[in-house]
């Protein structure tokens, strides 16, 4: 994983705005320091023009230190989200 000009590296990625900010907001409560970065992103190119281009959606970036208990945080809560929706369906 190649980190970002502030050092921080991808975590979690989904192409739902809402998503991106409940994870990020997870994360933040947990004491993990995250940050949204937007499918549209700018960039200036080697040659000083400005490019805009599209992403992959949006992702999840924390400080490499953290990366390994933000993706163990996601993991826990995805699969406690999915075992929830599957009582809530037994019912």
């Amino acid at each position: 994983m190649i980190p970002d000009a502030d050092g921080f590296v991808d975590v979690f990625t989904t192409a739902q705005e809402s998503e991106a900010l409940v994870v990020a907001s997870l994360l933040e409560s947990a004491g993990i320091d995250a940050k949204i970065v937007p499918p549209i992103m700018s960039r200036i190119s080697g040659d000083g023009i400005h490019q805009d281009f599209l992403g992959d959606g949006y992702v999840i970036r924390v400080n490499p230190d953290q990366a390994e208990d933000a993706r163990a945080f996601i993991d826990r809560s995805q699969d406690s989200s999915d075992e929830q929706g599957s009582s809530e369906q037994e019912e």
